[in-house]
């Protein structure tokens, strides 16, 4: 089964943990992680293009040269995707748990009436 992930651009002070907790799911299916990074101004883009290297098969970024906007960057990403989910995650957000995609695929597969799922969140600032 292909479980896709979502990431879009985010801060660089939060774009490696974000990706560093995607990265460090455990699961027993395979995801992709498709990358948009929606011509950030900062160092982002770097970032991302370098876990795309480390991680060819599972990470694909798309570098825009101009800004498309959020609602544009999301859906050209989202027709992107081949898997049989969609998780979404901010570039400056992260997930907490390492089951995280292991328990909503679990969850969607055992209850076919649902067409999603969702967790508690925690709001931090830059502060902690």
């Amino acid at each position: 089964m292909a479980y896709t992930n979502f990431v879009v651009s985010g801060l660089t002070a939060y774009i490696e943990q974000s990706l560093g907790s995607v990265l460090g799911q455990k699961t027993d299916f395979f995801f992709e992680i498709l990358l948009g990074d929606d011509c950030s101004t900062d160092e982002t883009a770097r970032i991302v293009q370098k876990y795309a290297e480390q991680f060819p098969r599972q990470i694909t970024a798309v570098i825009r040269p101009e800004n498309l906007g959020a609602t544009k960057n999301f859906y050209d990403l989202i027709t992107r995707a081949r898997g049989d989910y969609i998780a979404y995650l901010e570039g400056d957000d992260y997930w907490t748990e390492a089951t995280k995609l292991q328990q909503q695929v679990d969850f969607l597969q055992t209850h076919p009436e649902y067409m999603g799922c969702t967790h508690k969140i925690m709001l931090v600032d830059n502060e902690g």
